[in-house]
C-alpha cells in the first residue's frame, strides 16, 4: 500500500495540537509492506526525512512569499499563516496553489505507480480534482470541526464542495460525524478516526497529594479569549470563597496576548507555561477547561494527556462531550441549572482518586495511539 499524506504544517518536531497527534501516527509503527510520503507544507523545501520504516516526511514551501504573510498574517510554530479579512482571501488561493506543487511532487514521487492521496487539513473545493491529476486509486480525508453549528450557507457550502468529494472521510469524533450528515454528505462516506496518544505509565499510589489546585490550558484548538474569561471568572469568584483554592492558567506562547497578564491575582496564576505540560498536570487535581457552547467536540489532546495521568477534566456541556466523560465518573460536566463554581466545588469533594482512575481507564481503552493508526490504516484499506 502507497499512500500520499498532505498537510499544511507537520512538522519534524513537536508543535501544537493536531501536528503533534499526526506526528506521533505517522512516526509509528505502520503494517509491513506500507509506503507513506508525508507532504507538508510547513514554510520551506527540505530534503526528506524518514518518519519510521517505510514512513518520509517531505518539507515543502508555501506558495506565497515571506513578505506576504508579515504583511496579513505572522508565524505559529515557525510557520507562516494568514489572518484577518484579506488574509482570509490570500489563505484559500494559497492553499489552492499548494495542491498545484503536491500534484508535482506526488507524481515525480510515484512514477508510474499511483498510490492513495489523505489530506489531513482541507485544501478547499480542489482537493479532489487534485488526486485525479495525482492519479489517484482513491482520496481520503481527515475532517475536524472548529465549532457548530455552521451558520452561513457559504461555510456549510465550503465544508460539502470541499470535504464531499473525497471517497472515504475520517471524522475526528462521534458528533462530527453526525454534523457531517446534517451538511448532507453520504454517511456511507463517514468513517471514525479518533484521536489518541502515546498512553504513559500509570503514576505511582499516592504521589500526587490534594492541594485543591486547578490548572486551565490555552493549548486547544477551541478556547477563545471568552472562554478564558468564563474559566477566569469563575476562578475569582470560588477565590473569594475559599482562599485555599488555587488555579494556574497557561498559555501556549503563540495563544499569549500581553493583555492577559491583568487577570492575575494572588492564587490566580495566568501567564506562558515555563515548564512542560505533563509536569504542570501532576501538580493539579483537575483540569479545569469550560469550552464556548458552539463547539463539537474532538478530545482535545490535553484532555487526553492528563486524564491518561490520573486527572480528571472539569467542563462544560456541549456536543460530543459524552464521546469523552462521563459526570461524576471519569470527569466532571457542568449539569443544567448548576453554575461552573458549582461544578468544581462538586468535583473537589468527590473521590478525586476514583475519578482519575476512571479517566485513565477510558484512555487507555478507547484513545490509544496504536488504535487511531488503526482507523487510519482500515480507511486506507477501503480505497485499496
Amino acid at each position: 500500500m502507497k499512500v500520499f499524506v498532505i498537510g499544511l504544517a507537520l512538522l519534524p518536531h513537536r508543535a501544537a495540537g493536531d501536528k503533534n497527534f499526526y506526528l506521533d501516527c505517522f512516526s509509528s509503527a505502520w503494517p509491513e509492506g506500507t509506503e507513506i510520503h508525508v507532504l507538508s507544507f510547513a514554510g520551506r523545501d527540505l530534503k526528506a526525512a524518514q518518519l519510521a520504516p517505510g514512513v518520509w516526511l517531505h518539507e515543502m514551501s508555501r506558495p506565497f512569499h515571506r513578505n506576504e504573510y508579515e504583511r496579513y498574517g505572522g508565524t505559529r510554530n515557525g510557520v507562516p499563516y494568514f489572518r484577518h479579512r484579506h488574509g482570509r482571501v490570500r489563505e484559500t488561493l494559497e492553499r489552492s496553489l499548494a495542491l498545484g506543487k503536491a500534484v508535482s511532487k506526488v507524481r515525480e514521487i510515484s512514477g508510474k505507480a499511483p498510490g492513495l492521496v489523505h489530506y489531513i487539513d482541507n485544501f478547499g473545493p480542489f482537493m479532489a480534482p487534485a488526486a485525479k491529476l495525482m492519479r489517484a486509486r482513491g482520496t481520503g480525508i481527515s475532517s475536524r470541526p472548529l465549532n457548530w453549528p455552521y451558520t452561513s450557507a457559504s461555510s456549510q457550502n465550503y465544508v460539502r464542495l470541499s470535504t464531499g468529494q473525497a471517497d472515504v472521510i475520517g471524522a475526528s469524533s462521534l458528533a462530527w460525524m453526525d454534523g457531517l450528515g446534517q451538511l448532507g454528505i453520504p454517511k456511507k462516506k463517514i468513517r471514525r478516526q479518533r484521536w489518541g496518544i502515546e498512553v504513559p505509565d500509570a503514576p505511582s499510589p499516592g504521589t500526587r497529594a490534594r492541594r485543591r489546585h486547578l490548572i486551565w490550558t490555552g493549548f486547544i484548538p477551541y478556547v477563545r479569549p471568552a472562554d478564558f474569561k468564563v474559566a477566569w471568572k469563575a476562578a475569582e469568584s470560588l477565590r473569594a470563597a475559599n482562599q485555599t483554592m488555587t488555579f494556574q492558567f497557561l498559555f501556549k506562547p503563540t495563544s499569549w496576548r500581553e493583555e492577559f497578564a491583568q487577570y492575575a491575582r494572588p492564587g490566580i496564576e495566568v501567564g506562558v507555561s515555563t515548564k512542560p505540560f505533563k509536569s504542570a498536570l501532576m501538580d493539579a487535581d483537575a483540569l479545569f477547561s469550560p469550552l464556548g457552547e458552539n463547539s463539537i467536540l474532538t478530545p482535545p489532546l490535553s484532555w487526553l494527556e492528563a486524564m491518561a495521568l490520573e486527572v480528571p477534566v472539569i467542563t462544560t456541556n456541549t456536543f460530543g462531550i459524552s464521546e469523552l466523560i462521563s459526570d461524576g465518573v471519569n470527569g466532571f460536566v457542568c449539569q443544567p441549572g448548576e453554575s461552573l463554581g458549582g461544578t468544581v466545588t462538586r468535583a473537589l469533594e468527590s473521590d478525586l482518586v476514583a475519578v482519575g482512575q476512571n479517566a485513565r481507564r477510558k484512555v487507555n481503552d478507547e484513545f490509544r495511539l496504536d488504535q487511531c493508526v488503526q482507523d487510519m490504516y482500515d480507511l486506507w484499506s477501503e480505497l485499496e
